[in-house]
């Protein structure tokens, strides 16, 4: 049987019940808010901070704070969705930004919208909490490497000690010999001049690119390591470049004629016989 509550009874269970409901829709409501601070954090984190700062200065990229407050979010969605469109398409602000970070044009991360919604949030909040903060953030201090040991490890004459591959198969460098190196990835000769050495050093260790990421993510460089690549990359950066064109054409030439040379000693003997041999049926049966 069920009972009915009348009068001030009702009201004395209704009231509690609308503030139990209310106070789980709070908290769902934070958790939420929360969730999405939380995932874009780890979106940045994985995909952003190796070339952008939260207000510790220009990278790779330019720092981010207050950038949702600076640009529309229309905006900042084509433009982390498509940068090398919103360059192409003549966008003023994307054209500005290229000249302004040596012509470093932004990959696209293939981040979805709601991914890029996630990012923008978590800038907004993380904006303002440094703004507030009384204190900035000081300039991480590098460690100073040996270009020597770098020059060895891009080279492959020192091995990584978590079993990388060497950097010459994918890049070349004009400080690297006459043959130069790999054209898988991009020509580092001048790196350092693009990216500086913060920029170099969260690029070897955040491996803000795919195909890096994809070599590198269970073969990461030690601190030593990717001290001694910097300053191998820096110290390459000030060298003059030289023509190596003439020199592959020369040794391409000298290989082909030493080639020639070899295979005429090894096989000799090999059309000589055959034509000793009809020469002397020809005279027998004259």
């Amino acid at each position: 049987m069920i009972a009915r509550i009348h009068g001030s009874h009702a009201g004395v269970i209704y009231i509690p019940l609308v503030f139990l409901l209310f106070g789980i829709g709070v908290m769902a409501a934070c958790a939420s808010s929360s969730q999405i601070n939380l995932d874009g954090q780890e979106i940045f984190a994985a995909n952003c901070s190796s070339c952008h700062t939260i207000g510790r200065g220009n990278l790779v990229g330019p720092d981010l704070i207050g950038v949702t407050d600076q640009q529309s979010q229309k905006w900042l969605i084509d433009f982390i969705s498509n940068p090398d469109q919103m360059i192409t398409s003549g966008d003023t602000r994307a054209n500005q930004l290229l000249q302004q970070f040596n012509f470093v044009v932004m990959p696209n991360m293939g981040l979805t919208t709601d991914q890029i919604l996630a990012v923008l949030d978590y800038l907004k909040a993380e904006s303002g909490l440094v703004m507030a903060s009384p204190v900035g953030t000081s300039a991480q201090v590098l460690p100073a490497g040996d270009p020597n040991n770098g020059r060895a490890l891009f080279l492959g004459d020192i091995h990584l000690k978590n079993g990388a591959p060497f950097c010459i198969g994918c890049h070349n460098n004009d400080d690297t010999g006459i043959l130069g190196g790999g054209t898988l990835g991009p020509d580092l000769t001048e790196a350092f001049t693009k990216y500086g050495d913060a920029g170099l050093e969260e690029i070897l260790s955040n491996l803000p690119f795919p195909t890096m990421r994809l070599i590198f993510s269970n073969h990461t460089l030690t601190i030593s390591e990717r001290a001694d690549i910097r300053a191998f990359l820096k110290e390459s950066a000030g060298k003059p470049v030289v023509n190596k064109e003439p020199w592959i054409i020369l040794i391409s030439l000298v290989g082909f004629g030493a080639s020639l040379i070899a295979f005429a000693f090894i096989w000799r003997n090999r059309l000589q016989g055959v034509r000793k041999e009809l020469l002397n049926n020809y005279r027998e049966k004259k």
